[in-house]
């Protein structure tokens, strides 16, 4: 059977398959030290780049991951609401225990307050 001269462009060198079955986990951080698009941007492309351009990549997405952290605005409780009062307490709950139910009077805070607790808390 004749080959046709478009069947190479589709079979894959094994320069490439190499790339594509060598391990990237060394070369990869922690998720946790940048953002989420840029890691996965970074994984994708870890098959196809070389170390030193997947180490660039890295040091610019980390970089943009502190920026980010250092402009991002301070938590500030509002006075004198009663869960703003209980923060820590309740910042040891959510910490500590997958779920936690809040109660409260109307207008103590649980709606304005709690997702700057969750947030301070890690969650």
């Amino acid at each position: 059977m004749r080959r046709r001269s478009h069947d190479k462009a589709i079979l894959p060198t094994v320069e490439f398959l190499s790339r594509m079955t060598a391990p990237v986990s060394p070369l990869l951080p922690d998720r946790q030290s940048m953002l989420l698009a840029d890691y996965w941007r970074i994984s994708r492309k870890a098959i196809l780049l070389k170390p030193d351009q997947i180490k660039a990549d890295i040091a610019r997405a980390e970089d943009r991951f502190r920026s980010r952290l250092a402009r991002s605005p301070g938590i500030i409780y509002a006075e004198g609401l009663p869960v703003s009062e209980r923060a820590d307490e309740i910042g040891s709950l959510i910490r500590n225990h997958q779920v936690v139910v809040l109660t409260g009077e109307t207008g103590s805070g649980k709606t304005t307050q709690l997702p700057k607790i969750a947030l301070a808390a890690g969650r």
